[in-house]
C-alpha cells in the first residue's frame, strides 16, 4: 500500500457544485488513519473527466482529487 487515494465527486450539466475543501480534507485524514497514517495533502491536482456525453457534447462530469497518507508508518501487507 502506497498511501495515495482519490476521494471523487460528480455533477451534470445545470449542477454548480461546491467544493469544500475542509471536508474533503477531513475524510482523507479519517481514511489516512485508518491505515496508520497521521495526517493527509492533496497530492497532484485535481482530474475532470466527461462520463456522460452526447451528440450536444458532456453533461455529466467526474471531479477526482488524489491525496497521499503521511506521518507516521503504514502497516505492512
Amino acid at each position: 500500500m502506497d498511501g495515495t487515494f482519490k476521494l471523487s465527486y460528480e455533477y451534470g450539466l445545470f449542477e454548480a457544485p461546491q467544493l469544500n475543501a475542509q471536508q474533503g480534507l477531513i475524510a482523507a485524514k479519517q481514511r489516512c488513519s485508518a491505515w496508520g497514517y497521521t495526517s493527509a495533502d492533496p497530492f497532484g491536482g485535481s482530474t475532470q473527466a466527461c462520463i456522460n456525453s452526447t451528440h450536444n457534447g458532456c453533461n455529466r462530469w467526474l471531479v477526482s482529487i488524489e491525496y497521499q497518507c503521511a506521518g507516521g508508518s503504514h502497516p505492512l501487507n
